[in-house]
Formats: structure tokens, sequence, C-alpha cells
């Protein structure tokens, strides 16, 4: 069965020092980052 993720416009902006800062925004986008990275090899 083939699998796959969606990643739907993450943005800087929602990270810590953007202009719409969320608390652990920086820890989400670098989640996603290392899952992508992890499931592209």
């Amino acid at each position: 069965m083939a699998k796959a993720l969606i990643v739907v416009d993450v943005q800087l902006d929602f990270c810590e020092g953007g202009s719409l800062p969320v608390s652990g925004g920086n820890a989400v986008a670098e989640r996603v980052r290392d899952y992508v990275r992890a499931g592209s090899g």
C-alpha cells in the first residue's frame, strides 16, 4: 500500500520571529522537514 504525506502551505510567518508567531511553530516546521527528509530516501 502506498503512503502519502500532504503538507499544505507551511509558512515561516507562524514560526518564532515571523510576522504572526505561534509558540512552538519552529518545532512543528522542523518535525515536518525531518519527516519529509526521512521518507524521501
